[in-house]
């Protein structure tokens, strides 16, 4: 994997050399970190500003901190290029609870980056997939257009290509059934079940402040039902007052979004060689750990680069 660096016009300068060691995350944090040599870096003239990315992929980002050290070592910080877009908050006009849009998925995304960043950012050709959507109120620009690509089925796409961040709605691909990885192949592979709750105690007060109380109960699939299934030792309950339920139909419904983040779930995580398959954020693999017999389908939502001389590697988190 080749990082290129480009000053703050977006011109080209080199190549990042094989002496840096480079930390980034996508999807998590949405930031880097570069370790250079101090003659590296007087020789080059690294600014905030610079732009470091590898052409055609999501995988770059903004210098914002240079930090030297008298062990002739400077290190370069910034955001990634999905980082900047959380930078941004996406405002509703007054009296509207969000923003509301109607169109062609990738029409929006360029109507709502609207320069935000200048030239450095530009929406993809349209897609052919249309929608009408609501963003959520004050949301960063990066939540609203994932949120955005999700509600029909799309992950958020970013790439750098020809001195420009392309970003546009791109469909999901589902690679569970072709591409699995287990505990067999040779990719680093790590599963772990996180114990959550399992009876959620819900508390609300109707409009005559009189008490309302729901409880609901995670089952053996995964669902959620007003009957206990998780009973004696086994059962993990809390208790949640959730203010704005004034019926019990909303304190049903928002005490079910509440639980599904509190209940149990697994976890994986990928480790491989940039020689290996890179399949973007959002799109779906499988997991299959034959030890333990744990099997996952789920997206990627986060991924961590790292580089250092010869040696580079992708790790992945898988959603919960």
């Amino acid at each position: 994997m080749e990082f290129i660096v480009a000053d703050r016009e977006g011109r080209e300068i080199g190549y990042l050399s094989r002496r840096r060691e480079l930390d980034m995350e996508i999807g998590g944090e949405n930031d880097f970190e570069i370790s250079l040599p101090m003659e590296e870096f007087l020789s080059s003239g690294y600014e905030n500003g610079y732009r470091i990315f590898c052409e055609g992929t999501e995988y770059g980002g903004i210098v914002t901190e240079i930090e030297t050290h008298t062990d002739d070592k400077v290190i370069l910080r910034g955001d990634t290029w999905r980082g900047l877009l959380s930078r941004k908050v996406l405002a509703p006009a007054d009296g509207e609870s969000g923003l509301t849009v109607s169109g062609d998925l990738n029409e929006i995304i360029g109507q709502v980056l609207n320069g935000s960043f200048g030239d450095l950012m530009e929406a993809e050709e349209e897609c052919g997939i249309s929608t009408e959507f609501q963003f959520p109120g004050y949301c960063t620009l990066a939540d609203g257009l994932q949120q955005l690509a999700e509600d029909k089925g799309c992950r958020l796409s970013l790439r750098y290509a020809a001195g420009k961040v392309m970003v546009g709605a791109v469909q999901i691909l589902d690679y569970s059934e072709e591409l699995e990885f287990g505990s067999d192949s040779r990719i680093q592979f790590s599963t772990c079940r996180h114990e959550g709750i399992n009876h959620l105690i819900c508390l609300g007060k109707n409009e005559a402040e009189e008490q309302l109380v729901e409880h609901l109960y995670v089952q053996e699939n995964g669902t959620i039902d007003k009957i206990p299934f998780y009973t004696g030792m086994w059962e993990r309950c809390s208790v949640l007052e959730i203010s704005n339920a004034k019926t019990r139909e909303e304190l049903t419904e928002e005490g079910k979004k509440e639980l599904k983040n509190l209940m149990s779930y697994t976890s994986m995580n990928l480790e491989f060689d940039g020689e290996n398959e890179d399949i973007p954020i959002g799109d779906i693999v499988g997991g299959r750990d034959r030890m333990t017999g744990v099997v996952i389908k789920k997206p990627i939502v986060q991924k961590i680069i790292k580089l250092s001389g010869d040696s580079e590697t992708i790790e992945c988190k898988i959603g919960e």
